[in-house]
């Protein structure tokens, strides 16, 4: 079973490429074949064709050419903007992403998050340049949330989900002197 990465994704560009790109996307619940394949259709490509014989990397490069296995999500937006979010396989579809912006002439901004191998990060991409700032989970909550993802902490902390010890290694690095010592204060002495 793969880990989930969720995926904030807004693209915005003129209504109607927006509409073409939300038509090609509504099609994945019906997709019959794999997400290279959906995501190939999406960007107006046709089909790849799969090699007699390849190679296990061949095969993994090949189903991970734009990103991820799957991606279930769902679509929103208005006349300049399209969103789609949702739950895809271990990690986001940032090829796809980028492709999308180069292809469709849109700009492309995504958040994800992959709690169980601890990546999250900001996405942007126009005209098929990228910019990817991948951090960790908690770097990510700090600069979404500062005072809540401390609050986290520290509940964390005090509910066992971890000691003050591994706090110190792995969570101290990313917080002011004042934050530190508000965990130190805030949790039990362990």
């Amino acid at each position: 079973m793969a880990n989930n990465c969720w995926n904030w994704v807004k693209i915005t560009g003129p209504k109607e490429t927006l509409d073409i790109i939300e038509e090609r996307f509504k099609k994945y619940n019906d997709w019959q074949g794999t997400f290279t394949e959906f995501s190939r259709m999406v960007l107006g490509l046709e089909s790849d064709v799969v090699p007699e014989h390849e190679t296990i990397d061949e095969m993994f490069d090949r189903i991970y050419t734009y990103g991820t296995k799957w991606w279930d999500f769902e679509l929103d937006g208005d006349d300049d903007w399209l969103q789609i979010s949702g739950d895809s396989a271990w990690s986001p579809p940032l090829g796809l992403l980028t492709k999308i912006s180069e292809v469709f002439n849109v700009k492309v901004e995504a958040e994800y998050e992959e709690c169980g191998m601890d990546f999250a990060g900001f996405f942007t991409a126009e005209n098929g340049e990228y910019e990817d700032r991948e951090m960790t989970c908690f770097e990510y909550e700090l600069e979404n949330d500062r005072k809540t993802a401390i609050e986290r902490l520290i509940e964390h902390i005090n509910e066992d989900w971890f000691d003050l010890k591994y706090a110190e290694e792995y969570k101290k690095p990313y917080l002011t002197n004042e934050e530190w010592n508000e965990v130190l204060t805030e949790t039990k002495k362990k």
